[in-house]
């Protein structure tokens, strides 16, 4: 803040001619002092989403693609609709597309591996440019215990390749979706928690694009099957997803 200093003149040479003369000098007064002046009070940088047009990439598995809901939307459909009720203009972005929701672009893929998504990955991010990716993955690097002992290693080296390709993105990782206890979902589930311990991990190293997202209690009754949620259970995910896109 700047300091105005104010000169207030005084009276001194009008008292001294008042003494020597016998007509009265009239007194000049002093000038109004200015103002104090105040800090400059700083405006607010728009919310992420009000900045531009942004693209969202939907990255992931059969649980991104969709399986299990009744349209096969996925989490997307009420994500879309959240982000555009909350005044975001959202464009979501993939090479897949499935369900009936306003944008079924998306880059799920069924079945799909870390280390398989990691092969196109490259691709998608040159293609599309996200300026979000949503990422619900290594469902499917747990039907091992060789494979589950390895997956956290494999999502920090697939995130390391979106910071690399695509450094300005910002990145929600989730810790996963649990499993229904049925046949073998129990030993899943256990895998799944420890994949999940190491994911918060994970993000925390990975950098400050890189935010995690707690969807670890999508689980039980919130499933259709023993991997996919049902309607409801995506529904939380939608929420979940939401609410974190707004901190940005």
């Amino acid at each position: 803040m700047m300091r105005v200093r104010v000169r207030v003149l005084t009276a001194v040479t009008t008292a001294l001619l008042l003494t020597a003369c016998s007509e009265p000098v009239p007194t000049r007064s002093a000038p109004t002092p200015a103002p104090p002046s105040h800090p400059e009070v700083a405006v607010p940088e728009p919310a992420f989403a009000a900045k531009r047009r942004i693209r969202v990439m939907p990255l992931g598995d059969s649980i991104t693609a969709g399986a299990g809901s009744a349209h096969e939307d996925g989490y997307r459909a009420d994500l879309y609709r959240m982000l555009a009720g909350a005044g975001w203009d959202v464009d979501f972005v993939g090479s897949q597309h499935s369900g009936d929701g306003p944008d079924d672009d998306h880059e799920g893929h069924s079945g799909w591996t870390m280390t398989q998504l990691a092969k196109r990955l490259h691709g998608w991010l040159i293609a599309y440019r996200p300026d979000v990716v949503v990422l619900h993955a290594g469902t499917n690097d747990l039907r091992t215990p060789e494979a589950a002992r390895f997956a956290p290693q494999v999502l920090t080296r697939l995130l390391a390749q979106i910071a690399r390709d695509r450094p300005g993105a910002q990145v929600l990782v989730a810790r996963i979706v649990g499993n229904r206890d049925v046949g073998d979902g129990a030993v899943r589930q256990e895998r799944a928690d420890a994949y999940n311990a190491q994911v918060v991990t994970v993000v925390a190293a990975a950098g400050v694009q890189f935010h995690l997202v707690d969807l670890s209690a999508v689980r039980g009754r919130d499933l259709a099957d023993k991997l996919h949620p049902n309607d409801a259970g995506y529904r939380k995910m939608a929420l979940g997803w939401f609410a974190a896109l707004k901190q940005l």
